[in-house]
This record gives C-alpha cells, structure tokens and sequence, in this order.
C-alpha cells in the first residue's frame, strides 16, 4: 500500500507504505516504511532514503499518516502497541515518529511520541499536521476526556504539540494532567 499517504515540503516529499514488511504465505506483515523523495535540478523525483521505526512490530502501520516539514518528517504508526520505553502493551494505542534531516542529508529518527494518556485502541497517530514548531496528531477512535477521565466509546481525540529550542517536541497539556508527566527540560 505505497501511497498511503503524502506530504510534501519544498523540495522533499515523504510516502507512507502501511503494509511494508515481509511476506509470508502471500501477506505482507504490515510493519510498515516511508519514503523520502528530493527533487532533483532537473525537477524530477529521487529517493533517497527509506525510514522504518527502531522498535517496528507486526501490524504497527508506519505510514499510516505522514507529515514533512523543513528538516522534520514525521510518520504516524496508528496500531503500534508499546510506549516511548518500549514496553506497557496497550493494542493499538498508536506512536508518532519524528525525524531529523542531517547536514550529510540522512533522515535520522530523533523522537517516539505518545499520547500522554493512551488507551488500547486509541489509535494515535491517524492522520499528522505540522508545521515549523507546531504538530497536530490524531487518535480517531480515543474515547478519554482530557480533563475529568470520563470516557466517550471512540469519540476521537487531537493532541498538539511544540518544538522547543533544542528541536524536541512536548505534547501541550492541561493544568489537571501536568502533575502526571515528566518534567520538561528548560530550554
């Protein structure tokens, strides 16, 4: 399923394959890949490099949304399973990779993001927005409130996060959920 989804940025352009894996008995595993393309002086598309997550599973769905921006790409993995440590199984919870473009033009994974109160099934990473500080992420079938914790079967739910001043991205949150999360880093 190469073509999934796109984003473009100047002259870069990603494509999401959600099905990408090895195949076994006629079915792909469904990992999932990107594609990063550069437009040539010659105005026609080259790839050169294609990006997979470090803790990719089966069925994880990298791809599934994909953002470009500047020196960051971005690429939803809505059915990836395991938090940020890799561990805490929740089916379908979902993850959010960014990635850095080096000075040597490598596209580098930098960051795995969560949302910072997944659910099983919340599917985090569906569809990707993003701008120069600003990213977008949604979990379509999420059902907590953000506040109270009360819950609305697959209500949907959007998180918004912000580049700091060492290219890190931080998830904006309420007052009520600030006491549960890490403590930021200052700038």
């Amino acid at each position: 399923q190469f073509g999934y989804s796109t984003s473009i940025s100047g002259d870069y352009c990603i494509v999401g394959a959600i099905n990408e894996g090895t195949v076994t008995n006629g079915r792909a595993s469904g990992e999932g890949a990107a594609y990063i393309y550069k437009r040539s002086n010659a105005n026609q598309w080259e790839e050169i490099q294609k990006i997979v997550a470090h803790d990719r599973k089966k069925n994880d769905s990298f791809g599934r949304a994909v953002a470009i921006v500047d020196n960051y790409a971005f690429v939803g993995a809505s059915e990836h399973a395991f938090n940020i440590e890799g561990n805490e199984e929740l089916a379908y919870s979902g993850a959010v990779y960014v990635y850095k473009r080096d000075l040597n033009g490598n596209w580098i994974e930098q960051q795995k993001l969560v949302a910072s109160d997944r659910e099983r099934n919340g599917s985090f990473g569906h569809t990707i927005t993003a701008t120069k500080n600003y990213l977008v992420i949604s979990a379509h079938v999420e059902s907590l409130d953000d506040a109270s914790g009360a819950s609305v079967n697959e209500s949907g739910a959007a998180y918004s996060f912000e580049k700091d001043a060492n290219g890190k991205w931080y998830e904006h949150v309420s007052e009520s959920q600030l006491s549960s999360l890490p403590a930021r880093p200052a700038a």
